[in-house]
């Protein structure tokens, strides 16, 4: 019989159970894939004193110190993704990004972490988000210039928003605790259902819309903490989310120096489809690209 579940969509009660009482909810649901090895002993399955102890160990390779040393390999793997990218945009190749987006980001993990390198073809980009970058110079990107693109940033962010990596995410009591005053057993599960959060149209007004100027700075201030969630929120959020922003960065700002994208014969959106726990379109991400003058 299925267990019941506590679905929390009060952005002060997420705060409290992800961040004030993490201690009470510090582990997250075990997916059946993840109960065997090898799959068992990553981050995401991993509980109690076992997580502490793998979060203390990775977490400093994510540190500025180290992201700055993984610049070089990203940038090698971005170069590759331009020369590709150009010459798909000169003979005007449809490309579908959903796959394509998959191949970076595992060449980028490749050539940080074990200094490898794969055949690099595209970054993903959202058909919707591409707007002219007036601040970009002919040279990459390095850690502070990535750092230093508030608009492109505002671009990505508005683009997690509406397609966040998957719908929700988890938390699992250790206690008998209370949560905005409801007894919650030793046990039970919390669900924040972020994709629901990213859309509601009294956070975000008219939510089906693609706007970066929902994420100035002066716009962020005057938002809950909460209601954006692309990464998780507390101890527990995305431990690459750091890695996962510079290297979008570094490559949205070279590949849009030299192409713009344009929608195509088999372009669909916004996406029809979804999958169980993740957004993603069944259709394929259909764009081209054309050259820039």
């Amino acid at each position: 019989m299925p267990s019941p579940v506590l679905i929390i969509n009060d952005l002060d009660l997420i705060k409290d159970v992800a961040i004030k009482q993490f201690q009470s909810f510090p582990n997250r649901q075990i997916p059946n894939i993840f109960k065997v090895k090898p799959w068992n002993a990553n981050l995401l399955s991993v509980r109690g004193d076992q997580w502490k102890h793998v979060r203390g160990i990775l977490s400093p390779t994510f540190s500025s110190g180290k992201l700055k040393k993984m610049v070089p390999a990203v940038q090698r793997v971005v170069s590759n993704l331009v020369n590709n990218v150009t010459e798909k945009a000169k003979t005007g190749e449809m490309i579908e990004l959903k796959e394509f987006c998959g191949w970076f980001a595992m060449d980028v993990i490749a050539g940080v972490v074990f200094g490898l390198q794969r055949f690099s073809d595209f970054l993903q980009l959202l058909v919707e988000a591409e707007k002219e970058q007036e601040a970009q110079q002919e040279k990459p990107a390095d850690y502070s210039t990535a750092n230093e693109l508030v608009y492109l940033d505002m671009c990505l962010n508005e683009a997690l928003r509406m397609f966040p990596p998957g719908f929700y995410t988890m938390r699992e009591s250790i206690e008998d605790t209370e949560v905005g005053g409801y007894k919650v057993p030793k046990g039970m599960r919390a669900i924040f259902p972020f994709y629901a959060i990213h859309i509601d149209p009294e956070i975000w007004p008219n939510p089906t819309k693609y706007d970066p100027e929902r994420h100035t700075p002066e716009a962020r201030a005057t938002r809950h903490p909460c209601s954006f969630l692309p990464f998780g929120i507390g101890p527990r959020n995305c431990i690459g989310m750091r890695l996962a922003q510079l290297e979008l960065r570094m490559a949205l700002a070279a590949v849009l120096q030299r192409v713009t994208p344009v929608l195509c014969e088999k372009s669909v959106y916004p996406p029809k489809s979804f999958e169980f726990g993740r957004i993603t379109s069944t259709d394929g991400v259909w764009v081209k690209f054309q050259l820039r003058d």
